[in-house]
Formats: structure tokens, C-alpha cells, sequence
């Protein structure tokens, strides 16, 4: 997981991941922080849990995103805008 930390509330348009020799079944999620106040501890938290802690899924469902390797650039679903973003591979 990767947290990403920006100056100001930004949208995440894509991402991308290097390389995995298990590309062909790489999935990933993204979590943007769109909870009030200051960023919760993200030590031993599940994904359920983030969201219940004021993240919020960009995509459908957490495993939105499929097959995500080998620099193949991932559009990031949604109209969310946040500072901190968690990626998940």
C-alpha cells in the first residue's frame, strides 16, 4: 500500500505499476481520505475498515482495478478530490 500525500485536495486521474510476473491477475484498489479532520492512523486497518474511518472507494467496488502491471497506465473512476490517496496493489 502507498500513501500518497499531496499539498492540497487533488483528483487522481491514473496509476501506474511496474512490473509483476503475475500481471495477467494484478488487482488494485484506491482510497481517497474524504472524512473531516486530520488523517486517521492507518496502522493494522483493513480496507473496510479505512472506509469507516472517512475513505472513500474511487471505482465500484475495491477491486476496481484488474490486471495492473507492466506500466499500463489505470484511469481512476470518479469525481473524488483529496489530499491523501491510498493505492493498493
Amino acid at each position: 500500500m502507498a500513501l500518497l500525500d499531496f499539498d492540497r485536495a487533488v483528483s487522481l486521474e491514473s496509476f501506474t505499476v511496474g512490473y509483476s510476473r503475475w500481471h495477467s491477475d494484478n488487482r488494485a484498489s484506491v482510497l481517497a481520505f474524504t472524512g473531516s479532520g486530520s488523517l486517521p492512523t492507518l496502522t493494522d486497518l483493513s480496507w473496510g475498515q479505512l472506509l469507516e474511518k472517512g475513505f472513500s472507494t474511487a471505482g465500484d467496488d475495491p477491486n476496481t482495478y484488474t490486471r495492473v502491471a507492466n506500466g499500463k497506465p489505470k484511469l481512476v473512476d470518479g469525481p473524488l478530490t483529496a489530499q491523501y490517496w491510498l493505492v493498493g496493489v
